[in-house]
């Protein structure tokens, strides 16, 4: 049992290192931003009809398109370096390839939502 258990930690450890900020710029792990009109209406605080959209955990979410092999680790650091401001925590997720009826094809990437601390605000939205 304790053999399983180092070897766990071991493995936590080895994970909890960036694997690419090593090897490659912050600029080739955050690719670019994704803004959409939803995040501008919570920016802006409200919407048509004047009510109140946004809570201070949603101005703080920010999502980005990363590098298909980048990890959290890596885009905590890209973050760092590139924009100066602490993360609070970062989700990342796969969108899967999709084919249209037109047989358009969009590639797969992968996409970091971006948590900041609570004093911490990104200027994406000008």
């Amino acid at each position: 049992m304790w053999l399983y258990k180092n070897k766990l930690r071991r493995r936590a450890i080895k994970n909890s290192e960036g694997k690419l900020i090593e090897r490659f710029s912050p600029y080739d792990i955050i690719l670019w931003a994704i803004v959409n009109t939803e995040k501008v209406k919570i920016m802006d605080g409200s919407d048509e009809s004047g009510r109140k959209l946004s809570t201070k955990r949603d101005i703080r979410k920010y999502v980005f398109k990363v590098a298909n092999n980048a990890n959290k680790n890596d885009v905590k650091e890209a973050m760092k370096v590139l924009y100066w401001v602490e993360v609070a925590a970062v989700h990342t997720m796969k969108s899967p390839k999709k084919k249209s009826i037109r047989r358009i094809r969009r590639k797969a990437f992968k996409k970091a939502i971006v948590t900041l601390k609570e004093w911490e605000k990104l200027s994406i939205i000008k």
